[in-house]
């Protein structure tokens, strides 16, 4: 028997709960009417669900922390991300599910726009969680949809099923940004953790050695998952984490330059370029003279 359970389409996923299919492509699910439920194995989508999901408790954990926010919360999954057992069992209980094909995305303008929607490679500990009138409009948002899936099928249906998903995940997109701004307390936590990291993987020298860290390692050592660890970042400091792991670098230069002990080849290694000339390059790029320019510069002559 398979450890986890594969969600290739909204079939499959409406058969897992007993429930009827109307269209293949999208799909609207109340999980209070399920038939039956599948074994408590972890899922893995190969489509995009989005729930909206209700507290059962008086506390709404996010990661260590207790939240006001009540109304709801809403978790996305992406193709190939997997649904924990436990996030499983939590989110099947009393919820509504949008279900979308990877064809539904292709075959409307949302194509054009899933970049935007990075939500759906949250983890289940990131999810939004709702204010009341945020919910007041998810409920529309799903009842609107709801009546137009009953509708026969075809290219105008379609096209309107697109403009009423989209509906629904760009409020998704406004309401996380709110919910970045109300969290800047917490989130500066994993801004200050991330620049920590970056000093601490300089100042212990293992950047001579190991040269510049792959991504993964930053995402690792915050805990978050990539999509949120990106958002968070873009949002707190206006830079991507690899931009602004860049300007870290650069701060980091200029400080190592103005070392008249230190020669160019060794602030190269240091930092992790592992060749002075790739060194030369990248901080002309960015400062627009030479590294020994610069230092010629802002060292003191006597």
């Amino acid at each position: 028997m398979e450890d986890i359970i594969k969600i290739d389409s909204v079939e499959t996923y409406n058969e897992l709960f007993g429930l009827e299919t109307r269209n293949p492509l999208v799909a609207v699910v109340d999980l209070a009417k399920a038939t039956r439920r599948p074994e408590r194995r972890p899922f893995q989508y190969g489509i995009y669900a989005l729930y909206l999901k209700e507290f059962e408790s008086k506390d709404s954990i996010y990661g260590w922390q207790l939240y006001e926010d009540k109304a709801g919360a809403v978790a996305g999954f992406g193709p190939g991300q997997e649904m924990e057992e436990k996030a499983q069992t939590e989110s099947i209980q009393k919820a509504h599910v949008l279900l979308l094909h990877p064809d539904f995305i292709k075959k409307t303008k949302l194509q054009h726009y899933l970049d935007r929607y990075t939500f759906f490679g949250y983890r289940p500990e990131e999810a939004l969680h709702l204010k009341d009138k945020e919910r007041v409009k998810f409920d529309k948002c799903f009842d609107d949809l709801t009546a137009e899936l009953e509708r026969p099928a075809d290219q105008t249906n379609l096209k309107v099923l697109a403009k009423l998903v989209q509906k629904i995940l760009d409020n998704c997109c406004q309401f996380h940004e709110r919910q970045f701004k109300t969290r800047r307390h917490y989130n500066s936590f994993f801004v200050e953790r991330f620049i920590w990291i970056i000093k601490d993987f300089f100042y212990s020298e293992r950047a001579i050695s190991l040269g510049f860290p792959p991504f993964e390692y930053f995402v690792n050592e915050v805990w978050l998952s990539e999509n949120y660890f990106c958002d968070l970042i873009k949002y707190e400091t206006g830079l991507m984490p690899q931009e602004f792991f860049e300007e870290m670098i650069l701060r980091e230069s200029k400080k190592q330059l103005k070392r008249p002990d230190y020669s160019i080849d060794q602030i190269a290694r240091l930092l992790g370029f592992g060749e002075e000339t790739y060194f030369i390059d990248f901080f002309t790029e960015h400062v627009g003279m030479a590294p020994g320019e610069y230092r010629y510069k802002k060292l003191p002559r006597g």
